[in-house]
């Protein structure tokens, strides 16, 4: 599994490459990155394109392969995409992705939702899962990014986890232990919601008043309980046993 890009005071800008710049959400997104000294675009000099496309061809670089292409020569942070194909999700794509950039966080934002797919993105890997809209601002997406870069987080849209709850069979993926959520605690149900709103173990400690270490240890026995190894698989879980709540943000 990818290790956690921790961002200090000295430590490098995290490196985004965006699949799709292009597009609206894209390109505003793109400006927020590009003023922000906390990040570092990638992959969109004329020598890196003009790198991929003598390798690929000129009229495959904005394609799956121009992207997995691209991430497996930059290696970055976080990687942004698009995986929707004819209104569903290209799950090779994020396979590919996975394969060529293993310690990359992979953040997909698409106007496509459909329940099975995105339970397998999430089992593939996938650190956040936004969707384009009206309420996906490019400032919400640059915060949700630096989540997953820095600690590992995993984002979900607010829209999807409304759909989550609001539809009890909306999610169909591989079913956990069913006894893993009854024997959590009252304690660790608010550490694994708050986990799951892209929370670090320090915010989590802040907000419910209890040490950075009883976060922790708290994080530690909730995963053995639902027999999850990273916070991605607990998001899975989480949403099956309808415990997946609305990403909260500033924004």
């Amino acid at each position: 599994m990818p290790v956690p890009y921790m961002q200090s005071a000295r430590s490098e800008p995290i490196t985004v490459l965006l699949a799709d710049p292009s597009d609206l959400t894209g390109a505003g997104l793109r400006g927020i990155l590009t003023r922000n000294p906390l990040f570092r675009l990638v992959g969109e000099t004329l020598a890196e394109l003009a790198s991929v496309a003598q390798e690929l061809g000129p009229g495959l670089i904005g394609t799956a392969a121009g992207v997995v292409a691209r991430a497996q020569r930059l290696q970055p942070a976080v990687i942004v995409f698009d995986p929707a194909q004819g209104g569903r999700l290209d799950l090779g794509m994020i396979a590919d992705l996975r394969r060529a950039a293993p310690a990359s966080r992979l953040v997909i934002l698409t106007s496509v939702f459909e329940p099975r797919s995105f339970a397998a993105a999430l089992l593939q890997g996938t650190t956040a899962y936004l969707l384009k809209g009206s309420d996906t601002t490019a400032r919400f997406v640059a915060w949700a990014l630096e989540g997953v870069a820095r600690d590992g987080a995993l984002v979900i849209d607010p829209g999807i986890a409304e759909r989550v709850l609001s539809d009890p069979g909306t999610l169909v993926v591989a079913q956990p232990p069913s006894s893993g959520v009854q024997r959590l605690t009252r304690r660790e149900r608010e550490v694994l919601l708050l986990a799951l709103q892209g929370r670090t173990d320090e915010e989590i400690a802040r907000e419910l008043q209890i040490a950075r270490v009883t976060a922790e240890t708290h994080i530690r026995n909730i995963m053995v309980k639902l027999a999850a190894t990273t916070r991605t698989q607990l998001g899975c879980i989480a949403a099956w046993q309808r415990l997946l709540r609305a990403s909260h943000s500033p924004y």
